[in-house]
């Protein structure tokens, strides 16, 4: 860098000393020398004098570096007026409302403990000591935190979770914390107002689980989730940012807009009508707000950190070698601030650190948007005139313009030459005599991308270099297309050609670092969480509904703690966006449901059922209805999806179906007769699944309807243990409750025919099992109820004889009435068995329902009742013939063929050939049969 005289031209910008000089004299010329260099300060103080009348209101800090240069120069510090504060932006204000998160937490006992996530307020982080930051997120830190208190009144009805249930885990307690909060805010109509209550709502519970976290005795355990965490709270920070601005109607006036430009107008309320008129420009400086609050949260005191031996000393290594004459040969003698670039020395080593580490701090307090920060430290380290050097970005205002001749002056503020101020950060940055750091701090506040990207680490920072420099831009653009009115000693100059090729469509800004050389920045884009900030930044709520689907697919990548939170972005989506993938969200919402289901959380599926359309309500709410088994339970869960407005009737159909179709079992045929198979272990879950269906009487039709198509099943396959289990468990006043339920809906008119079916196969079931059952006892009493005759070896003497005589008597009663017991039966099984033969109203088994009525599932049902009749009334043919020819009753077997062979009942139809073979050789032993006991008994007649 070439050097200058020691009286530098004031029109020159091509040195380092003025640039330096220009750089402070964005507020006021406050080019302090250092106390050990002797050097002419006349012009330098005349300087100062003549620009401090164009200052506005110089905080103290700033006096306080005045008052070290007139103590330098030997002089009294005049009075000075305070600096402008950071107002070179207008920025908007949202209210932080205090949250009300209540949760209904059940104990082992059933007594409803209600506890109220309630706010008590906490000091805020200062952040600021900028009166006038009225910024978006610059009441972030203001917010309340939550603390636990128990509370009976309760508005409306709060989430319930079960302590019980839900063991406190941190990792499922913050997600059962946020699904809580979530809930309690979202209504079925939402207002804008409603919509921003729930997004602070969930920003504020994630900060609060966040700060759980971290005061957890290993919070390493945890750190994962708390990653996760911390990036859920920024994305619901920004979704409140943007859409506070998005959901807001309030724009201003056009009419109002024309008035004022025909007044004398500054560079600031050019800009402040400018974000009053301009959603994008006010939407992009939200964006820099939220990742500056970002960067402030892990803002640290930096002066401690900085280990300066003296305070308000700068160089002090340098300052102490160059007063005692050591090593001066390759250090710098003249301590300003050019003095190092105008000699083309380094300072001392301790001195380079120092400056290094000052620079990367003064840099963090830039990025976290705390100007008023890196100006402290500045003061802190010595370097009073670097303080001022961060006020040149501010936008130029004079408040008198509009007042009247007599009216009391009021301060000027900001910078008048700002673009000189800007220029002369561009060539600062051009020179190798700084450090990235320190090159970036002034790129940052003049728009420079090219050299504030080397030292930013990562997605969030590369983000805001490109979004605080397109807001920058389009401010200096919007000034150079107004009508100013500048005062005469205005200075003017061209920004750099480079400075105007900056992009300015969000859209190119996110392709431009998605396409990064830095690997590491390029694997953060493919981050989710910072995928759904890209689209809620541009506005791309499709494109964010897109992405999350397609992360569906990566089972690896969306575990349980994403999809909560895109399910909970999907319902958001829902509420704000008329024209969303509905397939597409219902989809999330269905896979975040299958992990609730997955982690037994119960009480929530039903919840999140309930934002699903009717169709998909079913299929998701019975997958959780299919995995329960506990009668209380059962209830527990059919009074959920109640209170949730769920289809209960249709999707306790469904759980019944989707089991019963989990195995079918083919039906053999000719059947084993004397054969049950017995209940299978997927025969039980078909059986116990029925239960859904019972606990209300207004699915008892329903509830008939899946019985009979169970014992159906289970009749094919001769399964006669599990049909009579099933008709068991059907209330005996099944048709009373139905015809009940029928005439308190429709009145005197009769069952529709779909009803008098299933009552007509229930009670045909009925007849059946009847049959079977009896039968079942004829075969018991007949095989093994018979009385054994006793034995007589005939070797015994009188007492065996006597013995022998009176258990022959004995055995006589007993086959007496085992004969009647048996005669009985014998009549009972005929009897049942001719009730199934001989059924009324068009036979056993037969469809009474017409044709207009009847549906898709109904044919299916009529080919499996067709099927029943051919495979049970020739088994039942075929039983009662046992019991009447191994009862001697050969009349009563003639009389049963003329039964099967009658055209009246039709019942030979339903015979296969082989059967009515076997049929007939079966009636031709009873008729061998029949003529031997007649002929025997003719023979002892004769």
């Amino acid at each position: 860098m070439e050097e200058v005289d020691q009286e530098p031209d004031s029109t020159s910008v091509s040195s380092t000393t003025n640039r330096w000089q220009f750089l402070s004299e964005g507020v006021f010329s406050q080019h302090v020398p250092s106390p050990a260099v002797a050097r002419p300060v006349g012009a330098l103080r005349s300087t100062v004098l003549q620009r401090r009348t164009r200052t506005d209101d110089a905080p103290e800090r700033i006096n306080t570096s005045l008052r070290t240069l007139d103590s330098v120069l030997g002089g009294a510090s005049p009075v000075t007026t305070p600096l402008a504060s950071r107002s070179h932006l207008p920025t908007l204000e949202t209210s932080v409302r205090s949250p009300n998160v209540t949760l209904s937490l059940m104990n082992e006992s059933g007594v409803l403990r209600r506890m109220e996530l309630s706010a008590t307020p906490i000091t805020p982080r200062p952040r600021t000591n900028d009166t006038n930051n009225t910024g978006l997120f610059s009441q972030i830190e203001d917010q309340s935190s939550f603390q636990l208190s128990l509370d009976q009144s309760l508005s409306s009805p709060p989430l319930k979770l079960n302590e019980k249930t839900y063991p406190n885990h941190p990792m499922l307690q913050v997600g059962l914390e946020l699904m809580a909060t979530f809930h309690n805010h979202l209504q079925e109509k939402n207002s804008p107002a409603q919509l921003l209550e729930l997004l602070e709502g969930m920003e504020q519970t994630c900060a609060f689980q966040i700060d759980h976290l971290k005061s957890l005795e290993n919070p390493t355990n945890v750190k994962d989730v708390l990653r996760e965490l911390q990036l859920e709270r920024d994305t619901w920070q920004l979704m409140r940012g943007l859409y506070s601005d998005r959901l807001s109607s309030s724009e201003e006036e056009e009419e109002d807009m024309i008035e004022r430009e025909l007044l004398p107008r500054t560079d600031k309320s050019i800009i402040e009508d400018f974000y009053s008129s301009d959603k994008f420009i006010r939407q992009a400086q939200i964006v820099v707000d939220w990742l500056e609050d970002i960067a402030s949260r892990q803002l640290s005191n930096f002066p401690a950190k900085v280990k300066y031996y003296t305070d308000s000393v700068s160089w002090e290594s340098t300052l102490h070698d160059v007063q005692h004459n050591l090593n001066t040969e390759h250090i710098v003698t003249e301590l300003d601030p050019d003095g190092p670039s105008r000699q083309k020395r380094h300072l001392s080593d301790l001195d380079e650190k120092d400056e290094a580490s000052l620079a990367k701090h003064l840099f963090e307090c830039v990025r976290a948007g705390d100007i008023n920060k890196a100006q402290e430290l500045c003061l802190h380290c010595g370097q009073s005139w670097k303080s001022a050097t961060l006020d040149g970005w501010k936008l130029y205002h004079d408040p008198n313009l509009l007042k009247g001749i007599d009216s009391e002056l009021e301060e000027v503020e900001g910078n008048l030459g700002r673009t000189l101020w800007k220029s002369s950060c561009w060539e600062l940055v051009k020179s190798s005599s700084y450090c990235d750091h320190e090159k970036a701090l002034y790129a940052a506040l003049s728009g420079n991308i090219s050299h504030l990207l080397p030292v930013c680490q990562n997605w969030y920072d590369y983000v805001w270099a490109y979004f605080k420099v397109m807001v920058d831009v389009r401010v200096e653009q919007k000034l150079l297309v107004s009508n100013r009115y500048p005062s005469d000693d205005t200075v003017i100059i061209e920004m750099p050609q480079d400075y105007w090729k900056t992009i300015l469509v969000p859209e190119l800004i996110f392709q431009e670092i998605e396409a990064t050389p830095s690997h590491k920045i390029r694997r953060q884009c493919t981050s989710c969480y910072h995928k759904a900030q890209k689209h809620i930044i541009l506005g791309s709520l499709d494109g964010l509904v897109d992405d999350m689907h397609e992360w569906l697919k990566n089972t690896s990548q969306t575990h349980s703690h994403l999809l909560r939170f895109m399910a909970h972005l999907v319902l958001f989506v829902k509420a704000v966006h008329s024209s969303y993938h509905e397939s597409k969200c219902n989809d999330i919402l269905e896979a975040f449901i299958k992990t609730l289901v997955s982690h037994h959380l119960t009480d929530l599926v039903a919840l999140y059922c309930s934002y699903l359309p009717p169709d998909r309500q079913v299929t998701a709410y019975s997958s959780l209805l299919e995995s329960t088994t506990e009668p209380l339970q059962q209830k527990k869960c059919l009074e959920l999806a109640r209170e949730c407005g769920l289809d209960v009737a249709s999707i306790t159909k469904q759980v019944v179906t989707t089991t019963q179709l989990l195995q079918e079992d083919v039906v053999p045929f000719p059947m084993d007769l004397a054969h049950d198979p017995g209940i299978s272990e997927s025969d039980r879950k078909k059986i116990d699944v029925l239960d859904w269906l019972f606990y209300e009487e207004v699915h008892r039709d329903e509830a008939l309807r899946q019985s009979n198509a169970l014992i159906r099943e289970f009749l094919a396959v001769n399964k006669y243990r599990g049909a009579d289990e099933v008709f068991q468990k059907i209330p005996s006043d099944t048709v009373t409750v139905i015809t009940r339920n029928w005439s308190a809906k429709n009145g005197s008119s009769p069952l529709s025919h779909r009803l008098m079916s299933d009552i007509h196969e229930y009670v045909s079931i009925e007849a059946y099992l009847k049959a079977i059952k009896f039968f079942n006892l004829w075969f018991e009493h007949f095989h093994l109820s018979r009385p054994v005759s006793p034995s007589n070896g005939g070797t015994g003497g009188f007492m065996e004889q006597v013995a022998f005589d009176r258990q022959s008597e004995k055995h006589q009663i007993e086959l007496e009435q085992w004969t009647m017991k048996l005669t009985s039966l014998v009549s009972e099984v005929k009897s049942q068995v001719y009730n199934v033969l001989m059924f009324v109203k068009g036979g056993w088994m037969s469809n009474v329902t017409s044709a207009d009525d009847a549906d898709p599932d109904e044919s299916n049902r009529v080919q499996q009742m067709k099927r029943l009749r051919e495979i049970c009334i020739p088994r039942l043919c075929f039983l009662l013939h046992s019991v009447l020819h191994s009862s001697q009753n050969y009349k009563d077997c003639f009389e049963l063929a003329s039964v099967i062979a009658s055209e009246s009942h039709g019942l030979h139809e339903v015979f296969r050939p082989q059967e009515l073979k076997q049929f007939l050789k079966l009636m031709y032993s009873s008729s061998v049969e029949s003529s031997d006991t007649v002929l025997g008994s003719y023979a002892t007649n004769l």
